[in-house]
């Protein structure tokens, strides 16, 4: 077996957490599962030694100093002093009571060759800079205020629909027209490629896939058992207007080529389950948000779309009126025009890496407000999302929030009024030093909300 420690074992070694106590059990050590029972004992003793300075250990120490003054291969290492607390050892590092030999914990085997051929002496109780905090609390300070009215900051922003977009519509078919015509020629060019990957000849052109959408608009209001049976010359069947736009076996044929993204440049590494509709996607939110800005006040929530069919992305939530289907996370304005929107599929680590510091509902608020920062917008939403870090991190972005919050969020005052003392119709406040308000209000149960200022004086809504 080499002499020399291999740069594994020292690595090992290094990640070996001292024991803060004398008090030492077999189940604190991993052990090999094939080693017999009474391999054990023997194995903790040698941990045991490993930490723990006795009388017995002073010669072997000493003859283990005499080594490292004549070995260059010696490895020193500096740890505190872990003799269970006793200030009053000497730090001497020639007192050969203190200093204790490592021993690598692979198998008794190499335990004791490395002892023997290549021992390393560690000098204790010499000063260790403490692990870093990875996250510090923020010391909060909650006051109750008196004052109670102030005018929001202005809001320049325009507030008008894109005229130039929409100049020449005169119903709403136009306007539907004019949001879905940017992605139109994308799906007439992905269908044919695929048809013509499949060996089959589409030739789809923009004005038929208009045509196709508009008969799925019809079969959506006026239902029928199948399909086909539109085109059925039964007179209680037939509908004249699906008949005169295509045949049945073209609306057959387009249903079965049409396409959205090429299936060919799927990346190895795909983990968007929406990759077939992302272009889609992307270009009706791009739409939404160009055709139109938006109120100041803007409301983030879940809108559900029913859906009963096999799908891996599809939603079960049983408190909902809408107990199944797709799950899209929205933002819209005070008109219920969405501006933007974001479909659930699970995990979605782009998103994580971006807003590493915040859980799911508080990553949702940020993502969809994001385009909408230093416009001192007013954001809503509900007790799902909001949390005292979320809101301090949109007043940072000048962004202005409100809604409720549950009372057991991270971060909350504790020195709101009992439940027992506020009476019914009144309420109680308290304000961080981060300008967060905090309302507790009692009707039949107490809600809590909250809300964002930029000044020292608050408006309550």
């Amino acid at each position: 077996m080499n002499n020399k420690l291999i740069e594994n074992d020292v690595e090992e070694w290094l990640a070996m957490d001292i024991p803060d106590n004398h008090i030492l059990s077999e189940d604190e050590y991993d052990l090999d599962e094939d080693q017999m029972d009474e391999e054990a004992p023997n194995q903790v003793g040698i941990i045991d030694r490993l930490f723990l300075p006795t009388g017995q250990d002073i010669e072997s120490s000493s003859k283990d100093l005499e080594l490292l003054e004549n070995n260059d291969d010696m490895l020193v290492f500096d740890f505190p002093e872990f003799s269970n607390g006793n200030n009053d050892v000497p730090t001497n590092a020639d007192n050969p009571s203190l200093m204790r030999i490592l021993r690598p914990r692979t198998s008794t085997t190499v335990i004791e060759n490395n002892f023997q051929n290549n021992p390393i002496v560690i000098v204790p109780n010499l000063p260790v800079t403490p692990d870093p905090v990875l996250q510090t609390e923020i010391n909060r300070q909650w006051r109750k205020k008196d004052e109670t009215t102030i005018e929001l900051p202005l809001y320049n922003e325009n507030k008008n629909y894109n005229v130039e977009m929409f100049k020449n519509c005169k119903s709403a078919t136009d306007i539907f027209v004019k949001l879905l015509n940017p992605i139109i020629d994308h799906i007439v060019d992905q269908s044919n490629l695929y048809a013509t990957q499949n060996n089959k000849t589409l030739k789809l052109s923009a004005d038929e896939l208009m045509g196709f959408i508009g008969i799925n608009f019809c079969m959506g209001y006026h239902k029928l058992l199948s399909y086909r049976h539109y085109w059925s010359t039964a007179k209680d069947l037939h509908l004249q207007v699906i008949f005169e736009v295509m045949s049945r076996d073209r609306f057959s044929e387009i249903l079965s080529n049409i396409y959205v993204n090429d299936n060919t440049a799927i990346p190895a590494n795909n983990k968007d389950k929406l990759y077939k509709l992302r272009p889609m996607i992307d270009s009706l939110n791009k739409t939404f948000s160009e055709a139109y800005n938006g109120t100041r006040e803007l409301s983030v929530d879940e809108s559900m779309i029913k859906f009963k069919g096999r799908s891996s992305i599809k939603q079960y939530n049983p408190m909902k009126p809408i107990k199944r289907g797709y799950k899209l996370w929205c933002i819209a304005d005070q008109k219920g025009y969405i501006l933007n929107f974001s479909i659930y599929q699970g995990k979605n680590e782009a998103l994580e890496r971006e807003f590493e510091d915040f859980n799911l509902g508080e990553r949702i608020v940020l993502k969809l407000t994001k385009p909408y920062w230093k416009q001192s917008r007013l954001i809503f939403f509900d007790n799902y999302f909001t949390s005292i870090i979320l809101l301090e991190r949109l007043k940072t972005e000048q962004t202005l929030a409100c809604g409720t919050i549950r009372s057991n969020r991270k971060g909350m005052p504790n020195n709101l009024m009992k439940d027992s003392t506020i009476a019914r119709g009144e309420y109680d406040s308290r304000f961080s030093t981060s300008s967060i308000g905090v309302f507790k209000w009692r009707d039949n149960k107490t809600v809590h909300s909250h809300l964002t200022i930029m000044e020292t004086k608050l408006q309550v809504f």
